[in-house]
Protein backbone atom coordinates (compact mmCIF):
# COMPACT_ATOMS: atom_id res chain seq x y z
CA UNK A 1 0.00 0.00 0.00
CA UNK A 2 1.13 3.57 -0.77
CA UNK A 3 0.02 6.26 2.08
CA UNK A 4 0.42 9.57 0.26
CA UNK A 5 0.55 12.65 2.49
CA UNK A 6 -0.52 15.90 1.14
CA UNK A 7 -1.39 19.29 2.06
CA UNK A 8 -3.40 22.28 1.56
CA UNK A 9 -0.06 24.23 1.00
CA UNK A 10 3.50 24.06 1.54
CA UNK A 11 4.47 24.43 5.29
CA UNK A 12 1.50 22.88 6.93
CA UNK A 13 2.80 19.97 8.54
CA UNK A 14 3.13 17.35 5.73
CA UNK A 15 6.56 15.91 7.12
CA UNK A 16 5.53 15.85 10.57
CA UNK A 17 2.58 13.81 9.83
CA UNK A 18 4.48 11.37 7.64
CA UNK A 19 7.09 11.58 10.08
CA UNK A 20 4.54 10.36 12.67
CA UNK A 21 3.21 7.65 10.24
CA UNK A 22 6.35 6.22 9.85
CA UNK A 23 7.51 6.45 13.39
CA UNK A 24 4.13 4.59 14.33
CA UNK A 25 4.99 2.28 11.43
CA UNK A 26 8.04 1.86 11.89
CA UNK A 27 7.52 -1.70 13.26
CA UNK A 28 6.48 -3.11 9.80
CA UNK A 29 9.59 -1.81 8.29
CA UNK A 30 7.70 1.20 6.32
CA UNK A 31 9.70 2.56 3.03
CA UNK A 32 9.09 6.07 2.95
CA UNK A 33 9.50 8.84 0.06
CA UNK A 34 9.68 12.45 -1.18
CA UNK A 35 9.88 11.80 -4.16
CA UNK A 36 10.20 15.25 -5.57
CA UNK A 37 11.68 18.34 -2.93
CA UNK A 38 12.60 21.46 -3.54
CA UNK A 39 14.75 24.07 -1.07
CA UNK A 40 17.76 21.99 -0.83
CA UNK A 41 20.17 22.10 2.13
CA UNK A 42 24.00 21.29 2.39
CA UNK A 43 24.25 17.96 4.44
CA UNK A 44 27.39 15.54 4.47
CA UNK A 45 28.76 17.27 1.82
CA UNK A 46 25.67 17.09 -0.60
CA UNK A 47 22.52 18.66 -1.29
CA UNK A 48 19.49 17.17 0.47
CA UNK A 49 16.14 17.78 1.25
CA UNK A 50 15.42 18.28 4.86
CA UNK A 51 12.15 16.93 4.76
CA UNK A 52 13.57 13.93 3.34
CA UNK A 53 16.30 13.25 5.74
CA UNK A 54 13.73 13.76 8.67
CA UNK A 55 11.39 11.10 7.19
CA UNK A 56 14.77 8.71 6.79
CA UNK A 57 15.46 9.22 10.61
CA UNK A 58 11.79 8.46 11.34
CA UNK A 59 12.02 5.27 9.74
CA UNK A 60 15.53 4.28 10.98
CA UNK A 61 16.84 4.45 7.06
CA UNK A 62 20.15 5.43 6.87
CA UNK A 63 22.00 8.46 5.02
CA UNK A 64 23.41 6.45 2.09
CA UNK A 65 20.00 5.15 0.82
CA UNK A 66 19.43 9.02 0.68
CA UNK A 67 18.61 8.91 -3.29
CA UNK A 68 16.09 6.10 -3.25
CA UNK A 69 14.04 8.23 -0.63
CA UNK A 70 14.09 11.33 -3.00
CA UNK A 71 15.27 10.71 -6.32
CA UNK A 72 14.18 14.20 -7.70
CA UNK A 73 15.76 17.06 -5.83
CA UNK A 74 15.75 21.35 -7.12
CA UNK A 75 18.06 23.24 -5.21
CA UNK A 76 15.87 26.63 -5.53
CA UNK A 77 12.77 26.47 -3.23
CA UNK A 78 10.22 27.30 -6.08
CA UNK A 79 7.81 24.65 -7.61
CA UNK A 80 8.89 22.19 -9.29
CA UNK A 81 7.37 22.69 -12.63
CA UNK A 82 9.03 25.66 -12.13
CA UNK A 83 12.38 24.27 -11.06
CA UNK A 84 12.48 21.84 -13.56
CA UNK A 85 12.17 24.06 -16.27
CA UNK A 86 15.12 26.58 -14.95
CA UNK A 87 16.86 23.11 -14.66
CA UNK A 88 16.65 21.96 -17.79
CA UNK A 89 15.47 18.50 -16.18
CA UNK A 90 12.01 17.43 -16.75
CA UNK A 91 10.17 15.52 -14.22
CA UNK A 92 9.23 12.19 -15.64
CA UNK A 93 6.37 11.07 -13.31
CA UNK A 94 6.17 7.13 -14.79
CA UNK A 95 9.69 6.99 -13.56
CA UNK A 96 8.43 7.93 -10.25
CA UNK A 97 5.30 5.57 -10.21
CA UNK A 98 7.95 2.98 -11.30
CA UNK A 99 10.17 3.64 -8.03
CA UNK A 100 7.30 4.02 -5.58
CA UNK A 101 5.46 0.95 -7.26
CA UNK A 102 9.30 -0.78 -6.49
CA UNK A 103 9.81 0.45 -3.15
CA UNK A 104 6.30 -0.92 -2.10
CA UNK A 105 7.00 -4.50 -3.45
CA UNK A 106 9.27 -5.62 -0.51
CA UNK A 107 7.96 -2.92 1.95
CA UNK A 108 4.02 -3.42 1.78
CA UNK A 109 3.58 0.08 2.57
CA UNK A 110 4.78 3.30 1.65
CA UNK A 111 4.67 6.59 3.08
CA UNK A 112 4.99 9.05 0.39
CA UNK A 113 5.11 12.65 1.58
CA UNK A 114 3.92 15.33 -1.47
CA UNK A 115 5.97 18.68 -2.09
CA UNK A 116 3.85 21.76 -1.67
CA UNK A 117 -0.24 21.61 -1.96
CA UNK A 118 -2.23 19.20 -4.20
CA UNK A 119 -2.38 21.40 -6.99
CA UNK A 120 1.20 22.16 -6.51
CA UNK A 121 2.55 21.61 -10.85
CA UNK A 122 5.23 19.02 -10.97
CA UNK A 123 5.27 19.62 -14.62
CA UNK A 124 3.29 22.16 -17.04
CA UNK A 125 -0.11 20.21 -17.43
CA UNK A 126 0.31 17.88 -14.08
CA UNK A 127 0.05 18.14 -10.85
CA UNK A 128 0.91 16.66 -7.26
CA UNK A 129 -3.07 14.76 -7.36
CA UNK A 130 -2.44 14.16 -11.05
CA UNK A 131 0.49 12.28 -9.64
CA UNK A 132 -1.29 10.12 -6.64
CA UNK A 133 -4.16 9.34 -9.54
CA UNK A 134 -1.29 7.86 -11.59
CA UNK A 135 -2.33 4.98 -9.04
CA UNK A 136 -4.74 2.66 -8.88
CA UNK A 137 -7.32 3.38 -5.51
CA UNK A 138 -4.82 5.89 -4.19
CA UNK A 139 -5.65 6.97 -0.90
CA UNK A 140 -4.15 10.56 0.86
CA UNK A 141 -3.83 11.87 4.30
CA UNK A 142 -4.53 15.39 3.88
CA UNK A 143 -2.68 17.89 6.13
CA UNK A 144 -4.27 21.51 6.80
CA UNK A 145 -2.35 24.72 9.05
CA UNK A 146 -5.34 25.75 11.90
CA UNK A 147 -5.04 29.23 10.52
CA UNK A 148 -7.60 31.92 9.22
CA UNK A 149 -7.90 30.64 6.04
CA UNK A 150 -8.27 26.68 6.28
CA UNK A 151 -11.74 25.76 5.95
CA UNK A 152 -11.55 27.18 2.19
CA UNK A 153 -8.16 25.76 1.59
CA UNK A 154 -9.35 22.45 3.02
CA UNK A 155 -12.26 22.13 1.03
CA UNK A 156 -11.29 23.04 -2.19
CA UNK A 157 -8.03 20.49 -1.63
CA UNK A 158 -10.74 17.67 -0.89
CA UNK A 159 -12.66 18.87 -4.13
CA UNK A 160 -9.79 18.60 -6.02
CA UNK A 161 -8.63 15.22 -4.74
CA UNK A 162 -11.97 13.88 -5.01
CA UNK A 163 -12.41 14.90 -8.98
CA UNK A 164 -9.05 12.69 -9.65
CA UNK A 165 -10.41 9.83 -7.69
CA UNK A 166 -8.31 10.18 -4.77
CA UNK A 167 -9.34 8.74 -1.22
CA UNK A 168 -8.78 11.27 1.32
CA UNK A 169 -8.87 8.85 4.59
CA UNK A 170 -7.44 11.46 7.39
CA UNK A 171 -7.86 14.77 7.83
CA UNK A 172 -4.95 16.58 10.06
CA UNK A 173 -5.60 20.01 11.19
Amino acid sequence: MILFVSGTDTAVGKTRVACALAEGLRRHNPAVMKPIATGAVRRRGRWCSEDALRLMRSAGIPFSQYDSVNPILFRPPVSPHLAARAARSPIRLQRLQTRLYNMERPAGIVVAEGVGGVATPLTDGRTWADFMALFPSPRTVLVCAARVGTLNHTLSSLEYLQRRGIRCIFLVI
